[in-house]
């Protein structure tokens, strides 16, 4: 199993591309790939907290792209 969560929305066909991807490669290391099960999940900025109980990307604390 495999989840990812991310905050930006993709299109249908990346994820549909995503998925092939990650089957096709562990399929390579002997995963078969009707044993792979993916979840992905799409969050906002205010569903995210890293502690001291805020939402730091909605206060402006963190980016994307500073974790």
């Amino acid at each position: 199993m495999i989840q990812i969560t991310t905050q930006r929305g993709r299109s249908r066909e990346t994820k549909q591309a995503l998925y092939e991807i990650i089957a096709n490669n562990l399929e390579k290391v002997g995963v078969s790939s009707n044993n792979v099960f993916i979840s992905y999940v799409e969050t906002s900025a205010e569903d995210w907290s890293f502690g001291f109980g805020k939402a730091q990307f909605v206060e402006g604390d963190l980016t994307a792209y500073s974790i």
